[in-house]
């Protein structure tokens, strides 16, 4: 199952990164891309915390 996740999200990366590349060059593309951007958009991640020892 998490294979198939993983499989599925860098796909998605691929599409995304494929549609930001063409987005100047057709019409209607820089919409699709803003859209697919705030899917795609990072977070930063919080540093797990430090185990007492």
């Amino acid at each position: 199952m998490f294979a198939a996740n993983s499989d599925a999200m860098s796909e998605s990366l691929e599409i995304y990164s494929a549609v930001q590349m063409k987005k100047d060059k057709i019409p209607g593309m820089d919409t699709i891309a803003a859209q697919m951007a705030d899917f795609f958009r990072k977070t930063k991640r919080k540093p797990a915390p430090a185990t007492a020892k």
